[in-house]
């Protein structure tokens, strides 16, 4: 009887680290692949994954300018000759907090993903803002896409025409450039300042009318 009940558990106990191996293995972090990067000055916009540790090398690279927390930025940007892109935003921040919402539509061949967001961060350097936001509802995500969910973020650069210092812009634009982070990465916030070169790696896109990009600090 006694060897009986040792068998059994020892058995139990083979079972159960079994399963604390399967668990562990399963939501081990992984550090490739966390970041993304949407570049849409190709005809379809597609994700170019990156390890985290060689993206942020490169920003530490770069010597950055001064730039401010404080201050808001909103726009609108549909883009008239591509798949179906809509990107809101607003933000403001100021002594007493960072406020403001966005919320994004991309629908092509390749994939849909409606987002709704929150704002994370905003910096500005005249007339050039660096605007951040966490994903708070995913209400679509189909197609071939990283795995998007609540809690990533969404990153972009923009520039307000008639507020660029001495440099009047004839549109106001859009960095190509996005980049997607997890919530597994660092926040980007300071790692990418407005006027960073990664921005205008990609190019720029003309925000047309309707749309719109409004800078102040």
């Amino acid at each position: 009887m006694k060897n009986l009940f040792l068998t059994i558990t020892a058995g139990l106990f083979l079972l159960t680290g079994c399963s604390k191996d399967d668990s562990l293995e399963l939501i081990e972090p992984k550090s490739a692949n966390s970041i993304y990067v949407l570049d849409q000055n190709m005809d379809q916009a597609n994700f170019n994954a990156i390890e985290i540790d060689n993206f942020q090398a490169e920003a530490k690279l770069i010597t950055t300018t001064e730039t401010s927390e404080f201050g808001s930025t909103s726009g609108y940007y549909e883009p008239a000759f591509r798949n179906t892109v809509i990107l809101e935003w607003s933000a403001n921040r100021d002594e007493r907090g960072t406020s403001g919402t966005a919320e994004l539509q991309i629908s092509n061949p390749s994939y849909s993903m409606h987002f709704i967001m929150e704002t994370e961060c905003i910096s500005i350097d005249g007339g050039v803002a660096m605007y951040g936001a966490i994903i708070t509802e995913v209400i679509e995500l189909t197609g071939d896409t990283p795995p998007l969910t609540v809690a990533w973020r969404l990153y972009f650069q923009v520039k307000d025409g008639d507020n660029n210092g001495t440099k009047r812009l004839n549109f106001d634009q859009m960095s190509n450039k996005w980049i997607f982070a997890s919530p597994r990465s660092p926040s980007l916030c300071s790692v990418y300042p407005p006027k960073h070169p990664i921005w205008s790696s990609n190019g720029y896109e003309n925000v047309l009318s309707p749309g719109f990009v409004e800078v102040s600090n």
